[in-house]
């Protein structure tokens, strides 16, 4: 004889939140193109969308903003802005690959249970154009504080 206890649903109505993701392979072209910006607001929304662990999140996030901040501390301590946007968009792809790395399990997961992903399409332009005109406005920046401060 089966034990009652087995036959019923071990599931409440609204116990499984559904979660949504970006399809994180194309993060990396949104690295290529938008450099390490959007691909923090990116992987950041698509780390809170697969629920995944916060402290890892933060981590990734904290670092990437290091990144930028110490780019910026050497565009004002030399003035030199020459690679700054070669150097965002290999962080932007580095970053990428760490944010897919760190998202690897909750993203099979997702692809297991919920089998489909947002179209990072609109999101990825924006986030392109937008890091791009904020990755301009942090250089000028560098550059003028970087004048104001080394000419007498």
């Amino acid at each position: 004889m089966l034990d009652q206890e087995l036959l019923r649903p071990s599931l409440k109505e609204g116990g499984v939140k559904a979660t949504k993701s970006y399809d994180l392979d194309k993060l990396i072209y949104v690295g290529f193109f938008g450099g390490i910006l959007p691909v923090l607001a990116l992987g950041t929304v698509n780390a809170v969308w697969l629920r995944a662990d916060k402290k890892r999140t933060m981590l990734l996030l904290t670092a990437g903003l290091t990144v930028l901040a110490a780019r910026f501390a050497a565009i004002v301590a030399t003035g030199e802005e020459g690679a700054a946007f070669v150097h965002s968009r290999l962080a932007g792809i580095v970053m990428a690959f760490a944010y897919r790395f760190a998202l690897k399990k909750r993203y099979r997961l997702h692809t297991v249970l919920q089998g489909e992903h947002k179209s990072m399409a609109k999101a990825g332009l924006v986030g392109v154009v937008a890091g791009f005109v904020a990755e301009a406005v942090l250089i000028r920046l560098g550059e003028g504080i970087h004048h104001v401060t080394h000419t007498g």
